[in-house]
């Protein structure tokens, strides 16, 4: 549902107007910068680097405008990700148009929302509760945000580099992740670590 289809959906909404519909990002990214819209429909169904490279472009274009991330594939990482970056809703592209509006009315009236659109399941994995990691765990993850190397660790918290990277790969375990960039954006999506205290970000 997403380009002219997406558009003529909205388009019969009487409180919308639709400002621009383009596929071209750099159009898009000058009319949100010119027109400074209410909300923007962000496609995500490409690379996640490059999309969050674009939902940064348009906060630096339109800081107040909300973002609705759509995708064929809203999974762990993409929500995660997403919501490090302050994006308000991510919905998948098979959702209705009733629920895209409610998305659309809800940033609008109420910023400081979050809109989902996903499987309890779903929901449920991204919930990473502080309880989860040892206080030693946490200790090693806000390091390891600060960009510390496992020497640099170990020698901070007086350990070995083995037992850095035994806490590591612990980590990796419970949050589900597979790299420090993506542990680190996950850990702020979740409030585990402060994005203040993070040097080690996928930007």
């Amino acid at each position: 549902m997403f380009g002219d289809a997406l558009r003529r959906s909205l388009e019969l909404e009487e409180q919308f107007t639709v400002l621009a519909n383009t596929s071209e990002f750099e159009i898009a990214l000058f009319e949100v910068g010119q027109r400074r819209p209410s909300v923007v429909v962000l496609d995500a169904d490409i690379p996640l680097e490059a999309f969050l490279v674009r939902v940064k472009r348009i906060r630096a274009a339109s800081a107040r405008s909300g973002i609705i991330a759509l995708s064929m594939h809203v999974d762990q990482l993409l929500i995660t990700s997403a919501m490090s970056l302050n994006v308000n809703s991510v919905l998948p592209k098979r959702a209705s148009t009733k629920e895209l509006i409610h998305a659309i009315k809800t940033i609008h009236e109420l910023r400081e929302h979050v809109v989902l659109s996903i499987p309890r399941a779903s929901l449920t994995d991204i919930r990473v509760k502080r309880g989860s990691l040892t206080h030693r765990e946490l200790q090693v993850l806000g390091a390891a945000a600060e960009g510390l190397s496992n020497r640099q660790i170990a020698s901070q918290f007086g350990i070995t580099e083995g037992t850095v990277k035994t806490h590591m790969h612990s980590i990796f375990a419970k949050l589900d992740t597979r790299s420090r960039i993506e542990t680190v954006n996950k850990a702020i999506a979740t409030s585990l670590i402060s994005p203040a205290s993070a040097t080690l970000r996928l930007i």
